[in-house]
């Protein structure tokens, strides 16, 4: 199968590291492709920020099913653009927070995150509400760092995230979320203290790849995909007049 990663940052920095992590999990004869904007920034922090880059993402994940691709994912803990995208493209999409916490839940009974950012945290808050994640979910911390920093300090970051998550497994959590891809990336296969160990780490690149592969098979041999009774009923097929107007009016091109 053949999987796309979007970065939705307009920078090639974080393509090589992500691609370095999925690659060393994905199974033998997936094809991992990590495709960052042509324009934007070298970071998510605010709303509005992300409203700016939210139509180049869902197009890209668009195009990405005409080009031939299984399956896609954002490469942001914030999930940008997966609903919407959901909504117009019948391969699989899913989001890196909402994966991670899913796996998360599965593998103890309370969670935490760690992010980048503190004002990431309102955008994840956020997420985790809209998905009913919060049951179970002990806290949501950050590491106080931006991502464009990151590639300097990583020896820096992996201390910071061991002594964070000390206090959150301290506060009851069992497992932590690694909630930032960037963060992810840099982290990735970093040694667990031994008080630590027992405690699962959850790279939230890595829970994407592994989600969007499960549900790949499940499409393929099953045809489990998005309910499109109401919520993620395809405006081509409900309304294709419809569709076509409102890409031609905000200039979108086939």
């Amino acid at each position: 199968m053949r999987l796309l990663i979007v970065n939705p940052f307009g920078v090639d920095t974080y393509d090589e590291p992500i691609a370095k992590t999925v690659k060393r999990v994905a199974r033998p004869g997936t094809e991992i492709v990590v495709r960052h904007m042509k324009r934007g920034l070298s970071f998510i922090r605010h709303a509005y920020f992300q409203m700016l880059l939210l139509p180049d993402v869902v197009e890209t994940i668009y195009q990405a099913e005409r080009e031939g691709f299984d399956g896609a994912t954002v490469a942001c803990a914030f999930d940008p653009g997966i609903k919407e995208a959901k909504e117009i493209v019948r391969i699989p999409v899913v989001g890196e927070a909402a994966s991670a916490i899913s796996i998360a839940r599965m593998l103890g009974q309370k969670f935490a995150i760690i992010t980048d950012a503190k004002r990431a945290i309102s955008g994840i808050t956020d997420l985790v509400r809209m998905n009913s994640m919060e049951t179970g979910m002990v806290d949501l911390v950050a590491i106080d760092m931006k991502v464009e920093d990151m590639e300097r300090q990583k020896a820096d970051i992996r201390a910071r995230i061991c002594d964070i998550a000390r206090e959150l497994v301290d506060k009851g959590a069992d497992s932590i979320v690694i909630g930032c891809s960037v963060l992810s990336a840099y982290t990735f296969g970093m040694d667990i203290p031994e008080d630590l160990k027992g405690i699962p780490f959850i790279d939230c690149n890595v829970a994407a790849v592994k989600t969007l592969e499960m549900m790949v098979d499940l499409w393929n041999m099953c045809g489990i995909e998005p309910s499109r009774r109401v919520n993620f009923q395809m405006p081509q097929m409900s309304g294709p007049a419809d569709f076509a107007y409102a890409r031609k009016v905000y200039g979108i091109t086939d």
